[in-house]
């Protein structure tokens, strides 16, 4: 009975995360349509999805470009943005992050995935 109740919870779990998966797509797509000729409200839907989707602390967004990576949008708390620019100024400054073929990774902390 109790292996029962504890899948019926991580179903329910799931299914909870899987509605808000769709919420988030709803939003973008939402943003998407509302401005089709204008980025940053896309990117700012997208920012504010993966925050919540996350559960994410800070969040940023940067483009590919040919002189390096372009910070487009950002969301968290400033004292902890402050705190981790002070700590990796080279995520500050404009241009610093050349564009390489190398294996980029993606840095990410989710209950369920873990940090990566």
């Amino acid at each position: 009975m109790r292996h029962l109740v504890r899948s019926r919870s991580e179903l329910q779990d799931r299914v909870t995360e899987l509605i808000e998966q769709q919420t988030a797509i709803s939003e973008v797509l939402r943003a998407i349509a509302n401005s089709p000729h204008d980025l940053q409200p896309i990117f700012d839907a997208i920012l504010d999805s993966a925050t919540r989707l996350c559960r994410a602390d800070v969040v940023t967004l940067r483009l590919s470009e040919e002189s390096g990576l372009r910070l487009v949008a950002m969301r968290g708390d400033p004292l902890l943005v402050s705190h981790l620019w002070s700590s990796f100024p080279a995520f500050a400054e404009k241009g610093s992050l050349q564009r390489s073929n190398s294996h980029k990774q993606v840095t990410r902390s989710h209950p369920r995935l873990g940090s990566t």
